[in-house]
């Protein structure tokens, strides 16, 4: 059994399906990212262990969004909607914790690595939406 199937085990199918579809997008877009900082910033690993950080912080608070939103996969429209406006408010918490964590605590991290990476899982969070 896969990370991903670990993951959404527990959650509707449709949903389930969604989230490894989301997954997977902003695997396939992060990873050349990686790879290309660590090609550029050899000799050094700063650049792609700082490009994989961006990538988890693109990632780790879409799965706590989607953990909080669908808790309760059935309720009031109006108890749905706090769901996803408190999931909405807990992965912007998550992402500004997280990246405030990476720049106080890697003093050598390389910001455009960080950046591109972290950019391209939205990129991929959008393209996971609006795909069929």
């Amino acid at each position: 059994m896969s990370i991903i199937s670990e993951f959404v085990l527990g959650l509707p199918k449709q949903l389930a399906d969604a989230v490894s579809k989301l997954l997977r997008w902003q695997i396939r877009l992060s990873l050349p990212v990686v790879i290309v900082s660590g090609i550029l910033g050899m000799p050094s690993w700063h650049a792609p262990v700082s490009a994989l950080l961006g990538a988890l912080v693109g990632i780790v608070p879409a799965l706590v969004y989607v953990r909080i939103a669908y808790r309760k996969p059935r309720g009031a429209p109006g108890k749905l909607l706090s769901a996803h406006f408190a999931a909405e408010a807990a992965k912007l918490a998550v992402t500004g914790l997280m990246f405030a964590l990476v720049l106080a605590l890697y003093k050598d991290v390389v910001p455009l690595a960080l950046f591109s990476s972290f950019f391209a899982t939205l990129v991929a969070y959008w393209i996971a939406l609006l795909s069929k």
